[in-house]
């Protein structure tokens, strides 16, 4: 049987070391991968998301805005839609109805663009 030197024992550590740092770098390697990975598919899902969000808040928004108006029983309100916004025009209101519809709205997670109040008229304009 041969006996073991220390030039034997220097070659089996070099060797290990190697192989450590080699396993080492493909790993690293590969987590580097799978991160990008994951930032890719994480902002994926975002816009996915928010793409999805946007497309239904339209019909979302509409719906609240009818319903709240149902409730008040307010009939001669004008609702437009333009783009990205949605008008409501309400001419001859009473301060009661105002001061509901106002509480309603602002409770409501609405982006509120343009609100005007007059004496008997009410405008407001909304972020679709």
């Amino acid at each position: 049987m041969k006996k073991i030197t220390p030039l034997n024992i220097l070659f089996i550590n070099i060797l290990v070391l190697f192989l450590v740092l080699l396993l080492y770098s493909y790993t690293n390697s590969d987590i580097k991968n799978i991160t990008k990975e994951y930032i890719e598919y994480k902002s994926l899902s975002v816009n996915y998301k928010n793409s999805k969000n946007s497309f239904y808040r339209k019909q979302e928004v509409e719906n609240k805005i009818k319903k709240i108006l149902r409730q008040l029983r307010i009939k001669n309100a004008i609702i437009k839609k333009s783009g990205k916004k949605l008008n409501i025009q309400i001419k001859k209101i009473s301060l009661s109805k105002k001061d509901k519809l106002l509480n309603k709205v602002f409770n409501e997670k609405f982006i509120i663009i343009k609100f005007k109040i007059e004496k008997n008229n009410f405008l407001l304009e909304l972020g679709l």
